[in-house]
C-alpha cells in the first residue's frame, strides 16, 4: 500500500512540474462563443480523457468555454446557480473572502439564504462570460448565471458603466496594496523587489494576459529597478523559465510556493495573510510606499440585470460595518469617500521639491552630473495623472499611444530607464534643450515637435496633434523629469555619447559575427527580437515592425553610440569601439521601411 502511495505521489508531482512548465511556455485563449481555449503544442505530447474539452457535452451554446486540463477551476463558482436571486461577478482577488461576505448578508437578508450564486474568475474572463450571456462551460457542464452585480477595479467599473454594460452609480468599498509573498522560511533570502531580479530566484508572476494587475506590477518593478528589472523579471526570466506566469489567477502563486517550484511572487497583501491566516508555510515581504500601488475595489449593478433590487442590497453591504471588519480581517482597507473617483492608483505621492544641486563628481543616472527627481516626487492632482499618463505613454507606447504607432517599438526601447538613462537621449536634458534650431528643418523647433518626429520616423507612425492628449501627457512627464535642471546649457548625458572612429572601416562580416554572439539572444537571428503573450518583450531592429530609414537610429553613428553604451541589455560598455560600429553596420544593412518624408508635404515635421 504504502509502495502504491509513493508511486502515487510520485506520479502526481510530475504532473505538476509537467503542468507548470507548459504553463511557462505556451499561451492559452479564451473566447465566447462556441470556440474553446486553445490547446498549445506541448500538451499535444500529453494524454487527457476523451471527455476533456467538453467532448461529451451536447449542448449547442456553450457559451464562454473555460476548461484547463490539469487546472480545477471549481473552487471559482460558490453557491447554486439555479435558484439564484442574487448572481455576483467578483473579480477572483478575495475569493477568500466571499464566503464570510454572503454569510454575513445572508444574516442581515434571511429570505436570501442559499439563494445568492457568485463567481471569482479573472475580471477578463468574467467580462467575456457576460458578453456571452452568462453562459458558461466548464469540462461537460454548461450552465447560464446571468450577473446582477460586478465587481472589479474601479478604472474597470467606471469604463463598463461608461460603455453602457453597467448601470447606475458606482460604489467603491476597499482597497489593497501590493506585497512580495515568500515561503516562512525565506530560503532565497529575498529583501525587496530588486533581489526578485537576481539570477537562479525563481518566480511566480501574474501573467499580463488576463491580470491587469500585472501592469501595476511592471510599474513598481520599474520604479525600483528601472526598466532592467522589469525586462529581468517579466521577460529574460520568463523565457529561461526561471518565472512562471500563472494561468487562472494569481492565487496559483502560494501553490507554486508551497509546491516548492518558485521562491517568490508578488501578490497583494490580502492574500499573503489569507494565506497566513490558514496557516500555510507563507510569509510576506513589504512593499515601500513609494514603489507600491493600491487597488481600488468597486461595483455596480449590470444593465438589465434581473434582480437590481438585491443588487443594490449588495451594494449597499459592501460599505457597511459587518462587511467592513470582514475585509480588515483579511488586510483591506477602507475607503474615506465611496464615491472617490479613483481606480487602481500609484500610492500617494509626495509634492515635487526642489532637488538639491549635485556635488562635484557625483553623478546622476548613468554617468550624469544632473538627477532626475525620484518617482516619489512625482506631483499630484490634474498635473500628477497627466505626468503619470506621459510615463505610461512612455513605457507602453503601443498601449496608451496605439493609434499614432505603425510598429512594435515603445519610447523607452531607445530612451532607456524610462528616458532617465544618461547618453541614451534621456528626456530631462531634451527638455531643457528646446527652443532650437534644427538644420535639416531649416527652422527654429520644440520638443513637442521633436516628439511628433519620433513617431512619424522611430515609430513609423504619425504625428500626434501637437496639442493634443498625448504629446501635452509626454512634454509633462519630460518636464517633471527635467525639474531643477538648469536651461541655457547643454546637460552632460545628454543625447548619445558621440564616439570617435574604429580603427578598421566598419565591416558587415565582423558586425554579423558580434551580432550572433551578444545580440541574438534577445533580438534572434533574424533580428525580429522576441515576443511573449503577442507583444514584443525584446524590439526588432530592421523588417517591417521596426524603426524606418529616417529615424535617427538608422545612421550608424547613432546606433553604435546607443550600441556602445547599453547594449548587450544590462552589460552596456562591455562591448569594444570596433565591435560597437561593426554591429552598427550590420544592423543598419537591413531592409526597413522607407523614409517617409519623400511623401510627406514640406511643412510637415
Amino acid at each position: 500500500m504504502k509502495r502504491l502511495m509513493s508511486r502515487a505521489s510520485a506520479l502526481l508531482v510530475v504532473n505538476i512540474v509537467t503542468f507548470v512548465l507548459a504553463l511557462a511556455s505556451n499561451n492559452f485563449s479564451v473566447r465566447a462563443g462556441s470556440q474553446a481555449w486553445e490547446q498549445p503544442p506541448a500538451y499535444k505530447e500529453h494524454v487527457f480523457p476523451p471527455w476533456s474539452h467538453g467532448k461529451n457535452n451536447s449542448a449547442v451554446n456553450k457559451g464562454l468555454s473555460f476548461t484547463v486540463p490539469e487546472v480545477d477551476d471549481m473552487p471559482d463558482f460558490h453557491g447554486d446557480p439555479m435558484k439564484a436571486k442574487l448572481v455576483l461577478y467578483i473579480g477572483g482577488n478575495y475569493y477568500f473572502a466571499v464566503g464570510p461576505l454572503i454569510s454575513a448578508f445572508e444574516q442581515e437578508h434571511p429570505t436570501l439564504r442559499g439563494r445568492i450564486f457568485a463567481e471569482t474568475l479573472p475580471p477578463g474572463i468574467l467580462l467575456a462570460q457576460l458578453k456571452a450571456g452568462g453562459r458558461i462551460t466548464v469540462g461537460n457542464m454548461t450552465f447560464t448565471a446571468r450577473p446582477d452585480v460586478y465587481a472589479a477595479g474601479k478604472i474597470k467599473v467606471d469604463s463598463l458603466v461608461k460603455a453602457g454594460v453597467l448601470a447606475g452609480s458606482v460604489t467603491s468599498y476597499a482597497t489593497n496594496d501590493l506585497t512580495i509573498m515568500i515561503p516562512r522560511n525565506n530560503p532565497a533570502s529575498i529583501k525587496s523587489l530588486s533581489d526578485l531580479g537576481r539570477p537562479g530566484v525563481r518566480l511566480s508572476m501574474p501573467n499580463p494576459a488576463w491580470e491587469g494587475v500585472a501592469r501595476q506590477i511592471k510599474l513598481s518593478l520599474i520604479k525600483a529597478g528601472g526598466r532592467a528589472l522589469e525586462q529581468m523579471v517579466y521577460h529574460i526570466k520568463v523565457l529561461n523559465g526561471q518565472t512562471i506566469l500563472t494561468h487562472v489567477h494569481h492565487r496559483q502563486t502560494p501553490l507554486f510556493i508551497m509546491q516548492g517550484l518558485v521562491d517568490a511572487g508578488i501578490t497583494w497583501k490580502s492574500e499573503a495573510i489569507f494565506q497566513e491566516q490558514a496557516g500555510h508555510p507563507i510569509s510576506y515581504v513589504p512593499i515601500p510606499e513609494s514603489l507600491n500601488t493600491t487597488a481600488v475595489y468597486a461595483a455596480a449593478v449590470v444593465k438589465g440585470a434581473a434582480h437590481r433590487r438585491t443588487a443594490g442590497l449588495w451594494l449597499e453591504f459592501l460599505t457597511s460595518p459587518a462587511a467592513q471588519s470582514i475585509f480588515h480581517h483579511y488586510g483591506f482597507k477602507s475607503i474615506g469617500n465611496h464615491s472617490e473617483p479613483v481606480g487602481l492608483r500609484t500610492a500617494p505621492k509626495a509634492a515635487a521639491t526642489p532637488i538639491a544641486k549635485v556635488p562635484a563628481g557625483t553623478l546622476g543616472v548613468g554617468d550624469a552630473g544632473f538627477l532626475p527627481p525620484p518617482a516619489s516626487a512625482m506631483p499630484s492632482g490634474h498635473l500628477g495623472k497627466m505626468t503619470l499618463l506621459g510615463q505610461h505613454i512612455f513605457v507602453d507606447t503601443q498601449h496608451y499611444a496605439a493609434k499614432y504607432v505603425g510598429n512594435s517599438l515603445n519610447c523607452v526601447n531607445c530612451h532607456l530607464s524610462d528616458g532617465r538613462e544618461a547618453y541614451c537621449a534621456p528626456m530631462w536634458a531634451a527638455y531643457v534643450a528646446y527652443p532650437r534650431y534644427q538644420a535639416k528643418a531649416g527652422k527654429v523647433v520644440s520638443l513637442a515637435y521633436r516628439i511628433q518626429e519620433c513617431f512619424i520616423y522611430s515609430m513609423n507612425g504619425k504625428a500626434p496633434p501637437a496639442t493634443g492628449k498625448t504629446i501635452t501627457a509626454l512634454l509633462s512627464y519630460c518636464a517633471w523629469l527635467a525639474h531643477n535642471a538648469p536651461t541655457g546649457v547643454i546637460l552632460k548625458g545628454r543625447g548619445y555619447k558621440k564616439l570617435p572612429l574604429p580603427a578598421l572601416p566598419p565591416s558587415l562580416t565582423r558586425g554579423r559575427k558580434v551580432f550572433l554572439i551578444n545580440c541574438m539572444q534577445c533580438h534572434s537571428a533574424d533580428g525580429q527580437g522576441k515576443i511573449v503573450n503577442g507583444q514584443h518583450v525584446f524590439p526588432p531592429l530592421w523588417g517591417p515592425h521596426s524603426y524606418n530609414m529616417g529615424a535617427g537610429m538608422h545612421k550608424p553613428a547613432i546606433a553604435a553610440a546607443f550600441i556602445k553604451m547599453n547594449m548587450p541589455f544590462g552589460h552596456g560598455n562591455t562591448l569594444s569601439l570596433q565591435q560597437a560600429w561593426d554591429v552598427a553596420k550590420y544592423v543598419d544593412s537591413h531592409p526597413r521601411p522607407a523614409d517617409p518624408r519623400k511623401q510627406m508635404p514640406a511643412s510637415a515635421p
